[in-house]
């Protein structure tokens, strides 16, 4: 006989990995885990300093069970600087096209039996983010197949916290519509380098994590 069981834990139960001392603030509470980092550039799972977060799923294992692992759910909410399309942008001629996004970013999820890393979740599959800080959403992962589960049950959740930047500088021909894309051309005073949206630019951006759920099957 086969069962199925969802085992949650709070927010506020996760602990934080500081990689850099200087990252940010994290604050237990009633909703949750709440988390202010100070904003990086780039993201890179190998060389990064943002923190992991913590979490040892309570695991329910009999002496006889066939445990198995199929889903990890996450409820959190995050600040969210949507890409823009067209932002505005005066002088003559000249347009910014695109934005990129910005806001606090889930970036990696991993689950550990034990001491065994079982299944990574890293760029660019998730980069998570909700409506903004006041709204909450789920989002999950799945394990397929589902993996067996011998010992104890971690995940960890890693963060970006990320400005808004404009990444393309275009100035427009002269003589063609403005919405007529093909027909600007790279500004050629423009480095190439993005920079920050000054009006949505902030030394640090916010995620508050709710709770944390995993899906198990247990039985032959």
């Amino acid at each position: 006989m086969v069962t199925q069981e969802i085992i949650w834990v709070h927010g506020n139960s996760g602990q934080i990995q500081v990689l850099d001392e200087d990252w940010g603030e994290v604050t237990p509470y009633g909703g949750g885990l709440f988390l202010k980092g100070k904003v990086r550039d780039k993201f890179d799972p190998k060389t990064s300093r943002d923190p992991w977060v913590q979490f040892h799923i309570p695991t329910p294992r009999g002496i006889e069970d066939k445990l198995r692992l199929r889903l990890v759910k996450l409820r959190f909410s995050t600040d969210c600087n949507p890409a823009d399309p067209n932002p505005p942008y005066d002088p003559s001629n000249f347009v910014k096209l695109p934005t990129d996004f910005g806001g606090a970013m889930i970036q990696q999820l991993h689950v550990y039996d034990g001491e065994t890393l079982v299944q990574a979740w890293d760029p660019p599959s998730l980069g998570w983010q909700s409506q903004d800080l006041n709204h909450f959403t789920d989002q999950w992962v799945v394990l397929d197949p589902a993996i067996q589960i011998f010992r104890g049950v971690g995940v960890s959740i890693r963060l970006w916290f990320k400005n808004q930047f404009f990444v393309q500088k275009l100035i427009c021909v002269p003589g063609h519509p403005p919405d007529e894309f093909a027909s600007y051309q790279v500004d050629p005073n423009w480095d190439g380098k993005p920079w920050p949206n000054d009006a949505l630019a902030t030394d640090t951006k916010r995620a508050k994590l709710s709770s944390i759920g995993c899906e198990f099957f247990r039985g032959q």
